[in-house]
């Protein structure tokens, strides 16, 4: 018999709110200002915890890079768990590390990317993928 020990709990914690299916999510993103300047999407996080994130039944993950090629993200010895959807999406963008990190217990997708330049993954943890949920019913796929 053997058994997985992960250490879920972290210094700091981004908690979705429990009372409706829209839990919470961390977006990276580039954006140009009105005055045409260029803000660069990066996170940097480490030993951070993310409980409860993403939009129930969509892509919209709890982690999630859309369009963000200017800067440099990295997560590092960070926990995503409790997902109402997807648990990370790395979409269109560029220069992200994901590192020594634990990823559980997801709907769907645990790790999505597409599109991506210069993206790193080391010794990371994927587990606990169920599948998806539609409005409270179960699909099997046959």
């Amino acid at each position: 018999m053997r058994g997985e020990v992960l250490l879920l709990t972290r210094n700091i914690f981004v908690r979705g709110d429990p009372e409706d299916n829209w839990g919470g999510q961390v977006l990276v993103t580039d954006i140009f200002e009105d005055d045409g300047s260029w803000r660069k999407g990066q996170l940097i996080f480490d030993y951070v915890q993310v409980y409860n994130c993403s939009q129930e039944d969509t892509f919209k993950a709890a982690l999630r890079w859309e369009g963000a090629i200017g800067g440099t993200s990295r997560v590092s010895n960070s926990a995503v768990h409790g997902s109402l959807a997807w648990l990370t999406s790395v979409y269109k963008s560029n220069n992200v590390e994901l590192i020594s990190s634990t990823f559980v217990g997801a709907r769907a997708i645990g790790m999505h990317s597409d599109y991506v330049r210069n993206y790193k993954l080391t010794n990371n943890f994927i587990g606990d993928v169920s599948d998806r949920l539609f409005s409270g019913v179960k699909v099997v796929d046959k």
